[in-house]
This record gives structure tokens, sequence and C-alpha cells, in this order.
């Protein structure tokens, strides 16, 4: 009888793990589901992170300019919920380095943005309709912005229903 008592303790302490162990599991897995990994964001300043010496060579710019512009362009993603890519790319620089046209790549969707400097700050001066589909801005607010034809060398205009492009 003793040997029975024992042998129902011990099944019942096996259910009782097997049980806990199956609680822990779907748990575990159901706080799994509920979580969004984000993903790091990649900055790629491209020809805006180099400059030429007075000897002419290349070489890798370490002022707090730069480091200013990673850090808005790092902000701009904080609320993005991509799931595989973000990337900021610079596409085109002014010469003075004070202005930039960047494509923002969210999962395969691509914007594009510029970015200036004001008072010593940069910030982004554009929202995605003041571009053509292709990526092209409109020719007012190139003017509007002072945007240097480096960074915007051709913009649009709507006239009559249809886009037309000017070299600026």
């Amino acid at each position: 009888m003793q040997n029975t008592k024992q042998s129902q303790k011990i099944l019942i302490t096996i259910i009782l793990m097997i049980g806990f162990v199956l609680l822990g599991y779907f748990l575990g897995n159901n706080n799994k589901t509920n979580t969004v990994s984000k993903v790091e964001p990649i900055i790629r300043l491209n020809s805006l992170e180099y400059e030429y010496s007075q000897k002419g060579e290349l070489i890798k710019r370490k002022d707090d300019s730069i480091n200013e512009l990673g850090k808005l362009l790092i902000s701009m993603t904080e609320d993005k919920s991509c799931k595989n890519v973000l990337t900021i790319s610079v596409l085109s620089n002014s010469k003075d380095y004070d202005s930039a046209k960047l494509s923002f790549n969210c999962d395969g969707k691509i914007d594009y943005f510029f970015t200036k400097k004001e008072n010593g700050k940069w910030k982004d001066i554009t929202g995605t309709s003041n571009f053509s589909p292709d990526g092209i801005i409109s020719c007012g607010f190139a003017k509007q912005y002072k945007l240097d034809k480096e960074v915007a060398p051709l913009c649009f205009e709507n006239k009559n229903s249809s886009v037309q492009y000017k070299i600026r």
C-alpha cells in the first residue's frame, strides 16, 4: 500500500513538472510573437564623408559637422518600423558640404529627402511630396531653399497636367 501511495506521489510530481514545462514553453513563445525587433539603421555618408586635401589626396572628414549629420539621420530612423532593411545614403552633396540629397530605404520602399545646414545645424528640409516618383525635386522647392545645383541639378514642374523636367 505504501508503494502505491509513493507511486501516486511520483506520478503527480511528474505530471506537475510536465505541466510547468509546457506552461513555461507556451508563455515564452507568446512573448516572442508580441515583441518586434528593431532593425539597426545603416548610414552611408558616401562622398560627404570625404574631402580632398590641398595636395589632392582624399581624406576622411572628422569634423563635428559629420558627427552631427550622422546623429540627425539616426534620429530620423527612430520611429520607422522596418522589418529587414533600413538604410540612409547620401546621393549627392554640395562642394561646401552644407547640403545633401539622400535616399531612405525601408524594406525596399525608397524615399528621397534633402538636408541642409541652417544656422550651423543640419536639418531635414523636405517631405516626400516635393519629389517626382523618380526622385527629382520640384523646381519651386529647389528655388525656395536655394539648393545648390550640384545637389539638385535637375528639377520638375507640373504644367498643363504633365511633368516637365528642367536642368538648373
